[in-house]
C-alpha cells in the first residue's frame, strides 16, 4: 500500500513537472519554421566572407535539429529574439 502511494505521488509529480516545463514552449510547427529560417540565415552568413568571423556557436549551426530542439525548449518570444540577433549580425557583417 505504501509503495503504491509513493509511486502515485512520484508519478503525479513527474506529470506536473512535465506540463509546467512545456507550458510555454513553442509548438512543433512554429519550431519547424524557426529552424528553417535559422538555416536560411546561416546560409546567408556563409555567403558573405565578412561574416565568417561573426558566425560561431550553436546560433550559427548548419544543423536543423539543433535549432528545432532549442526552439522546443523556449517560448516564441525567446525564439524571436534569437532570430532577430542573427538578423542583426547578418545586417552588420554583410555591409
Amino acid at each position: 500500500m505504501l509503495k503504491r502511494h509513493i509511486f502515485a505521488i512520484a508519478s503525479a509529480g513527474a506529470v506536473a513537472l512535465s506540463l509546467a516545463s512545456s507550458a510555454g514552449a513553442a509548438s512543433p510547427g512554429f519550431c519547424r519554421d524557426y529552424a528553417g529560417a535559422a538555416l536560411r540565415q546561416v546560409r546567408g552568413a556563409m555567403s558573405h566572407t565578412a561574416c565568417y568571423s561573426e558566425v560561431h556557436g550553436a546560433r550559427w549551426s548548419n544543423d536543423w535539429r539543433i535549432h528545432f530542439d532549442w526552439c522546443r525548449g523556449v517560448d516564441r518570444v525567446d525564439a524571436a529574439s534569437e532570430r532577430e540577433a542573427r538578423r542583426e549580425t547578418l545586417e552588420d557583417c554583410a555591409r
